[in-house]
């Protein structure tokens, strides 16, 4: 008796792959099953009055519809177009019931296909070594080169913090990307963008400057 009733429990559910498919799937199934039930009532007040609630519930659903303009226009294309445009009520004064047989979506993007080897750097790295490859200076290429094998190494580094690489590593991916472009001596060491930038070197060298002048003369004299 009890798989008797399971089975007939089985059967009374509903799958998603089985139901009518949604129109609107913002406003969910329990809405378009409601407009549904709407087309069958033969009352015409009834009717008005249903259908004005559900649009209703509508715009209490979709609360980012009331800032837009003439939400209440929107609200009911969307229910007359849930409704298949085949149910007899009155819209309020002002909407216009603009007929749509398919909802438009914007057109996908294509996703940009890129054959890299090494994808861990990046494009923005991969397209920075194709131009310093083509450059015509040795001893520019070679600055460019190392700016570039710093930066992979320490982008590496913070991709990678249980890992140890060394700039054997660094160099020989670097000359593989490049296609033998660009080949680092064995001697350049990567360490062009080191933690001590440019820009700290000289906040240091102020802030020594200026102990100095304190030590020397008491408090540095103010411009007045």
């Amino acid at each position: 008796m009890e798989q008797s009733e399971k089975l007939s429990a089985r059967e009374r559910m509903e799958y998603n792959s089985n139901r009518e498919r949604l129109i609107i799937a913002e406003y969910g199934r329990h809405v378009q099953k409601m407009i549904t039930h709407v087309k069958t009532i033969e009352d015409k007040e009834n009717r008005q009055f249903f259908m004005e609630q559900i649009v209703q519930l509508m715009g209490q659903m979709q609360p980012n519809v009331r800032s837009t303009p003439e939400f209440v226009n929107k609200l009911w294309n969307h229910a007359f177009m849930i409704a298949g445009y085949e149910v007899e009520v009155d819209v309020p004064e002002g909407v216009e019931i603009a007929k749509i047989t398919e909802r438009r979506h914007p057109p996908k993007l294509p996703y940009p296909v890129k054959n890299m080897k090494f994808r861990h750097y990046g494009h923005n790295v991969q397209r920075l070594i194709d131009k310093a490859g083509k450059m015509e200076d040795a001893e520019k290429k070679e600055i460019f080169g190392n700016a570039i094998g710093s930066y992979m190494k320490l982008a590496y580094k913070t991709w990678n913090h249980d890992h140890y690489v060394n700039d054997e590593v660094i160099k020989r991916d670097l000359k593989a990307m490049s296609e033998n472009d660009i080949d680092l001596d064995d001697s350049v060491q990567l360490n062009f963008l080191h933690s001590t930038t440019p820009a700290k070197q000289y906040v240091k060298k102020r802030n020594n400057t200026h102990h100095k002048n304190r030590s020397k003369g008491g408090r540095s004299k103010r411009r007045r």
